[in-house]
């Protein structure tokens, strides 16, 4: 379940391995109005569950809500307000540490006040988000390339990027996974 925080970052985030800012990275800009709207989970090639397991809603103030369906029911969360940033030519979100970990029941803390990083891109109507890798994070750290503390217990890997904000950062290789998670604009019908 790695990849849910991965927005949260959200989505897709696990109780094993999570990546965390002291500060936002980049400036908060105003809501990017390709996001704005509801998104399906696009379920990926060879698995058995549906579009859907997962959908956010995005509101033009970039509010977002995210619900999870499990085992036919649907579980349901406080809203958060979704950041957005760009770099080039590149888009992040972030959203609360502290809301991630309440709303994916982290087992791992984190210092609430804390973001979760995710890089987006919409094409048309679909919208591509790419979780943090945290292994390369860590490894990074551990080798003074990136400024943070590294923590592990067990099978739970904690990085902490501290200072910032750290623009540079989003942009040095393997900090994003190759795998994308994948949503699509829900249609009319399927509108909550």
């Amino acid at each position: 379940m790695k990849h849910l925080l991965v927005l949260a970052m959200l989505v897709l985030l696990s109780g094993c391995e999570v990546t965390t800012f002291e500060k936002a990275p980049l400036p908060d800009l105003a809501c990017d109005k390709q996001l704005v709207g509801h998104w399906l989970s696009v379920a990926e090639n060879g698995k058995t569950e549906a579009d859907g397991e997962i959908e956010l809603r995005i509101g033009s103030d970039c509010s977002l809500e995210l619900d999870e369906q499990k085992h036919g029911l649907i579980k349901r969360g406080e809203p958060t307000q979704l950041h957005v940033g760009q770099s080039g030519r590149f888009h992040y979100v972030w959203v609360d540490a502290g809301w991630a970990q309440v709303r994916f029941e982290l087992d791992k803390a984190v210092h609430e006040q804390d973001v979760i990083v995710l890089s987006y891109r919409v094409n048309k109507k679909l919208l591509e988000l790419q979780s943090t890798d945290d292994k390369a994070i860590a490894h990074q750290i551990i080798d003074g390339r990136i400024a943070g503390d590294v923590s592990r217990s067990n099978d739970r890997l904690l990085n902490r990027i501290t200072g910032g904000p750290h623009p540079q950062v989003l942009e040095m290789s393997g900090v994003f996974e190759r795998k994308k998670l994948r949503f699509r604009r829900a249609n009319a019908s399927e509108a909550p």
